[in-house]
């Protein structure tokens, strides 16, 4: 897994994804993701990717919030990229407790088992994907799912995020 991403969790870019992610303001996934889309050509440019899988909110999660962050996102990056968006490689079995004051360890522990590979995930075998989501902090989320998404069958997994870095008051996907 190779994971990358466009800047740091700080100033004006964890404004932004406050107000998509908890306020509601999905307009702001085309300028978001476009940042994204940008990355994706100057650190992969001779990378051939097959798909784009966005990360899952598990069910409850993405009812409360009224969409999945990640997936809007990945929409953005698959159009630009002109790749085909997989939503449902991958599903959230398993509702688990926010991750903000949770160590590394116990990060990796609460989401272990989270993820299963879903229906569409067969169309995937022997590709390599790009993963999206909106933070990356310690790499579990990523981690797991790229775990699941090997194990599924898929060559190897790329990883694009809008922000990374450790925030005490994150709340990650």
């Amino acid at each position: 897994m190779l994971a990358r991403a466009v800047v740091p969790y700080e100033g004006p870019v964890r404004g932004a994804l406050h107000f998509f992610k908890f306020a509601g303001k999905r307009e702001l996934a085309l300028p978001l993701g476009g940042l994204m889309v940008s990355l994706v050509r100057e650190v992969f440019p001779y990378q051939y990717f097959g798909a784009v899988v966005p990360v899952p909110l598990h069910q409850a999660r993405e009812r409360e919030r009224g969409f999945n962050q990640a997936l809007l996102l990945a929409e953005v990056v698959a159009r630009g990229l002109r790749l085909p968006l997989f939503p449902g490689a991958l599903v959230r079995c398993r509702e688990t407790p926010g991750q903000v004051t949770l160590s590394r360890a116990g990060r990796r522990s609460n989401l272990c088992g989270a993820f299963l590979a879903g229906e569409s995930v067969s169309s995937l075998r022997g590709r390599t994907v790009l993963l999206v989501d909106d933070v990356y902090t310690t790499g579990a989320t990523a981690g797991e799912c790229t775990r699941t998404l090997l194990s599924a069958g898929v060559a190897a997994v790329y990883v694009v995020t809008l922000a990374s870095g450790v925030v005490s008051e994150e709340v990650e996907a």
